[in-house]
């Protein structure tokens, strides 16, 4: 993790082409963001996976189309239905990833963050989406909660701790030369359909320290491109759906 202090709200407005490439035509994206959102302090590029995660599995859950909602909110330990032993007053930052899709049995959502399960046929998904948004979310001093109904959708919740302003930046040694920082922080984009290689690839980049970006076709990958001016490397699938391949 490389964490720093992230103003949420230009970060998701930033995504919300690449979620609608990944939704496709049949799924409506909205967005409902609070304009008096905290800052949070956590890695980019996990808080930038952890909607990307969700939007795949909200396109899974509506085969027929839908629409799916993603919304920032500030809010106290009693909204979160998870207050700390210790007593303290934490306050957070909610993104919550909603969907109008088939919605989860209670047998799913007791299972719904261990690793690998999925109920996805073999070959279609790795069962490590929701995973990794909770592994982020604890690592982050967070949590994740789940809201699903049979027939009706899913609402996923990540909670972040609020912080203060360039709160985070005393939290970082300094210890390292500047090149020494440099060395293993570029960025780089990943590009390939199959979500399991995908996922292998861009999680050994980032053990590795890399900022590693990824995209399921190339549309995706420009979308990044615009976003992202200061990539160094491109390391892409040659063979990849649409009009545009690898080359």
């Amino acid at each position: 993790m490389q964490p720093e202090t992230i103003d949420l709200n230009p970060l998701i407005y930033g995504l919300v082409d690449m979620l609608q490439r990944v939704l496709g035509e049949r799924v409506k994206i909205k967005t409902k963001v609070s304009y008096d959102t905290g800052l949070v302090y956590a890695d980019p590029s996990e808080l930038e996976n952890a909607p990307l995660n969700l939007a795949v599995n909200a396109r899974d859950a509506m085969p027929n189309g839908g629409e799916m909602t993603i919304e920032t909110t500030n809010v106290d330990n009693h909204q979160t239905a998870r207050s700390p032993s210790d007593g303290t007053d934490t306050r957070y930052v909610c993104i919550a990833v909603g969907d109008t899709g088939m919605g989860m049995d209670q047998q799913t959502l007791d299972n719904a963050f261990d690793p690998f399960f999925t109920t996805k046929e073999p070959g279609h998904g790795t069962g490590l989406g929701l995973s990794q948004v909770y592994g982020f979310a604890e690592q982050s001093g967070g949590h994740v909660k789940i809201n699903s109904q049979l027939g009706v959708g899913t609402v996923v919740q990540i909670f972040l701790p609020r912080i203060e302003e360039d709160a985070g930046k005393s939290e970082i040694p300094n210890e390292k030369t500047a090149a020494e920082e440099q060395s293993g922080r570029e960025s780089i984009i990943v590009v390939e359909d199959d979500d399991a290689i995908r996922g292998y690839m861009t999680n050994a980049l980032r053990e590795l320290g890399y900022h590693a970006l990824e995209a399921p076709n190339a549309g995706s990958a420009l979308e990044i491109l615009d976003r992202q001016p200061n990539v160094q490397l491109l390391i892409t699938d040659i063979g990849l759906p649409g009009a545009m391949n690898g080359r």
